[in-house]
């Protein structure tokens, strides 16, 4: 998908947009220089970050993408890693789970079939189908998620729904984080080794 180059008036909208989500949320706007090819630009970010993920939520007039990233992602072993609503053959997550798709009602992509049996048992779960039923897949363009990463393009009219979306999303991320990492495993680097 192209997208084209930012007008000045785009600043001034997406700046807007992430004042009033930022308003919402509890937090505050940041100035957001990243380009990611393939993503539309986005002039300002905001951070809402938890006790174990870095995450927030980037803007422009109407796209917003969220990411999150575990803060030990180099330390952990990715049981799965899952495409909601269409295929990511960028990522290979092109192989339909379609247990998992009947039962969240959402097309279910997953990297590589063996990962499936996983990925359907946490993403059935009671909590992590709850919050993806809350999601509102007609406004998501892109979304990827495992459980030490999310990536969602969604588009928005309104920046509260914007708000709303991008908490569920948070919400979703830490679900699928303690069902897939039990509360003894650990991500802390060891020293010396």
């Amino acid at each position: 998908m192209l997208y084209a180059l930012p007008q000045p008036t785009d600043r001034k909208l997406s700046r807007q947009a992430a004042e009033v989500v930022a308003g919402l949320l509890g937090s505050k706007v940041v100035s957001d220089r990243q380009i990611v090819i393939g993503e539309p630009q986005c002039h300002y970010a905001v951070r809402l970050n938890t006790e174990h993920f870095w995450f927030g939520a980037r803007f422009s007039p109407s796209i917003y993408v969220t990411g999150g990233t575990h803060k030990r992602i180099g330390n952990a072993v990715v049981p799965f890693f899952a495409s909601l609503k269409m295929p990511d053959r960028r990522m290979l997550a092109d192989t339909l789970l379609p247990r998992a798709s009947a039962e969240l009602r959402i097309p279910v992509f997953v990297s590589e079939i063996g990962h499936g049996p996983i990925a359907s048992e946490i993403l059935c779960s009671a909590e992590v189908r709850e919050r993806i039923g809350e999601l509102d897949f007609q406004t998501i363009r892109t979304f990827l998620i495992s459980p030490m990463q999310i990536r969602v393009i969604g588009q928005f009219s309104d920046a509260s729904q914007a708000a709303r979306q991008i908490m569920v999303q948070r919400d979703l991320l830490e679900s699928i984080y303690r069902r897939a990492m039990p509360p003894n495993t650990s991500l802390e680097r060891t020293r010396g080794r």
